[in-house]
């Protein structure tokens, strides 16, 4: 026994290994019997401190097999003076940890961001493991109503906040609005953010009515599809009654300070800010109130087909100057107009962008960029990047201008911003 043992050392360790940690295997409970796998959180202010709502993964009774899903989503919350204590009671509820793992988003209420986010940003990232990679959303009102929501089967959570945060990404935001960045931008010179917001309401009407009348005509089939038809239509029925809201997401922006909520953006703010942005892929521009040879008081929507953004940051005699270059190529998409003439028969050869349009999009543009840099001075937000432009480029003489003034928060006030746009047509 002793030379068997010499001569196959390892595979005798293995086995012993094998028989010893067998029966604790067997009895182990599985893991997610122990940790709650969390899709979203919801961070609201209550009068007891905050109360968090999380969506949490929960076995289904339905095998994929029989047309059901491996699991649903259910919402738990709790309420304390703090998270810890709020997150404590939430797993309570549960009879679970909280597992952060896969979480895809965070929603904290603008109560939440009267006060310094971060630190909640920070302590799910330091002690519940979430990952950098996490989305952060403003909600309208409470986090727990979109959270409610986004739990909901009819809602599609997965798949409607996974298009929320790919569309921002492509064609809305300036940059991804995820953990890591938040960290980026908080600790910048500038401090200064965007998130964008989300809120809940009633579905459209029509998607509960496609519902039943899909279960309606699957009566006709076999008696499994039959049951399944039924299942679906109760629960059609069950949702109308409860009058379930789902997410939206309506392109609202709010711009953050040092982890505080500064102010919301205007849709033309935002849409100024998106032209800025060499990252965002679509973008229209109109210009209103058109009377030439061709159109007649039309108001003229062109599409930016290509775009090139330049910044560059620079000195005359001690006075700080930020220009930006605007390139635009444009297709025109739609012409509205109260006359009758028919514009379908426009040709289509003829990009249609005269002298007068040029000089209205340049002034619409203007008054846009204007709004935008007014309210950077008067809330001392750097959304445009100024200060890493200036500290890049011209370092010293930015350290000399900062020295001189009396409020270093206030530099924005006496910087000149100057604007070249050159729009061109696409045929």
């Amino acid at each position: 026994m002793i030379r068997f043992l010499k001569k196959y050392k390892i595979v005798a360790c293995f086995l012993f290994v094998i028989i010893f940690m067998l029966p604790f295997t067997i009895y182990e409970p599985a893991e997610s019997d122990r940790i709650a796998v969390v899709t979203s959180i919801g961070v609201d202010k209550d009068s007891e401190g905050f109360e968090l709502s999380l969506n949490v993964i929960t076995p289904s009774n339905q095998s994929s097999t029989s047309g059901g899903t491996m699991g649903m989503v259910k919402t738990f919350s709790g309420k304390g003076e703090n998270i810890t204590t709020a997150l404590s009671n939430v797993s309570l509820s549960m009879g679970k940890t909280v597992g952060l793992a896969h979480c895809d988003s965070i929603i904290v209420a603008k109560e939440v961001l009267q006060d310094d986010v971060a630190k909640i940003l920070d302590y799910f990232v330091r002690s519940n493991n979430l990952t950098n990679n996490t989305h952060v959303f403003v909600a309208d009102k409470k986090a727990k109503d979109i959270i409610k929501a986004a739990a909901q089967e009819r809602s599609n959570f997965a798949l409607t906040l996974s298009n929320i945060i790919n569309y921002n990404q492509m064609f809305s935001l300036t940059k991804n609005t995820n953990v890591d960045n938040f960290f980026i931008d908080y600790f910048s010179k500038s401090g200064v953010g965007i998130i964008p917001v989300l809120s809940s309401g009633p579905e459209d009407k029509s998607v509960s009515t496609h519902v039943n009348t899909n279960g309606d005509n699957s009566k006709q089939n076999s008696s499994a599809e039959s049951q399944n038809s039924s299942q679906q239509e109760k629960q059609g029925e069950q949702s109308k009654t409860n009058n379930e809201d789902v997410v939206k997401n309506e392109g609202k922006v709010v711009v953050i300070k040092k982890g505080k909520m500064v102010c919301e953006l205007t849709n033309d703010q935002i849409a100024t800010l998106n032209l800025l942005s060499n990252k965002t892929k679509k973008g229209y521009i109109t210009a209103k109130n058109i009377t030439n040879k061709v159109f007649e008081n039309a108001d003229l929507t062109y599409e930016i087909h290509n775009k090139t953004i330049g910044f560059s940051a620079y000195f005359i005699k001690d006075v700080p100057v930020f220009n930006i270059d605007i390139s635009l190529i444009l297709q025109i998409k739609e012409v509205v107009t109260n006359n009758e003439k028919n514009y379908m028969a426009i040709n289509g050869t003829t990009a249609f962008l005269t002298d007068d349009v040029k000089t209205q999009l340049k002034k619409t543009t203007h008054n846009h960029l204007s709004s935008i840099i007014n309210l950077m001075k008067e809330k001392q937000v750097d959304i445009l990047r100024v200060y890493q432009a200036f500290n890049k480029h011209e370092t010293k003489k930015w350290n000399n201008y900062l020295a001189n003034l009396k409020n270093q928060e206030d530099f924005l006030r006496n910087i000149v911003f100057t604007v070249n746009i050159n729009p061109e047509g696409k045929i």
